[in-house]
């Protein structure tokens, strides 16, 4: 029961406390992009529920444009006031591709709807809507070199494919960094060819992918290099860090001379002789 002390006047501490639930949305105070590692983590002015999150609410943009998420993958595993997530492949290609977006920290921007995640309470976190200057923003320029994974050499129809680890940029071709030679040890090669030209025919929705025909100068001498073209085993290939850039401006990976690559997919010539 309450005790009236002498004046009349109730105690403060007669009284239970009084709970006011919290029903403050949670807001994004800073993040990074980093293309080198494809990762972004975001930063919140409180703990929130790591599980809530749905990346595929996110639109990285600059005032040109802009692309969003299809998903990603979250390493952050407790809540915290900071997550981080993994671009899928698709993602990170699509924003590579994208020529104002995502190369600098000046074309970098980030909006969500309340969807993306909530609190610990359960509240929506305040979406953004439109290019904020007031977000910390990171950027990390990717520095990774792309890397050949194999070619096929289709000599009936003159076309030969490479393919990439990542998004590559194909004006940047220069078709005489590529030789051919008849052993993957140049050493032991007894002939080899080096391209003097080539011809871009078409590539892959990802860009990782790319096709090019040769020259009737090219084919022609190609053609007499017996040894190179009789067989799968004969038909290596070696490649300069000259030959292509990925999308960010890094040079590809070279092949070297004395460890060449080897036909996947080998169609030899099957059309009657230049004349």
């Amino acid at each position: 029961a309450l005790q009236p002390v002498v004046d009349g006047v109730f105690r403060s501490t007669d009284f239970p406390p009084f709970f006011y639930p919290d029903v403050n949305s949670p807001y994004l105070t800073g993040f990074t992009l980093g293309m080198n590692l494809t990762l972004i983590t975001l930063s919140f002015n409180e703990i929130v529920k790591v599980s809530s999150f749905v990346p595929s609410t996110i639109t990285i943009l600059s005032a040109i444009e802009g692309y969003t998420l299809t998903g990603g993958t979250r390493t952050t595993s407790v809540n915290s006031q900071t997550l981080t997530f993994t671009l899928n492949a698709v993602d990170i290609d699509a924003l590579k591709q994208r020529p104002n977006v995502a190369k600098s920290s000046a074309d970098t921007n980030i909006n969500f709807g309340s969807g993306m995640i909530m609190d610990i309470r359960s509240n929506a976190i305040s979406p953004i809507t439109t290019l904020l200057s007031n977000l910390s923003i990171t950027y990390v320029r990717d520095a990774i070199s792309p890397v050949l994974s194999g070619f096929d050499f289709d000599m009936t129809n003159n076309l030969i494919t490479f393919s990439f680890s990542e998004a590559v940029n194909v004006t940047s071709a220069d078709y005489t960094q590529i030789t051919f030679q008849s052993n993957a040890n140049s050493a032991l090669a007894a002939e080899s060819y080096t391209l003097k030209a080539g011809v871009f025919v078409s590539r892959s929705t990802d860009w990782r992918v790319f096709t090019f025909s040769l020259t009737l100068s090219d084919r022609r001498s190609l053609k007499l290099k017996f040894r190179i073209v009789e067989r799968v085993q004969t038909l290596n290939m070696w490649i300069t860090s000259g030959m292509i850039r990925d999308v960010s401006g890094n040079v590809v990976v070279p092949i070297s001379q004395s460890a060449a690559m080897r036909v996947g997919t080998f169609n030899q010539d099957g059309t009657p002789p230049d004349r």
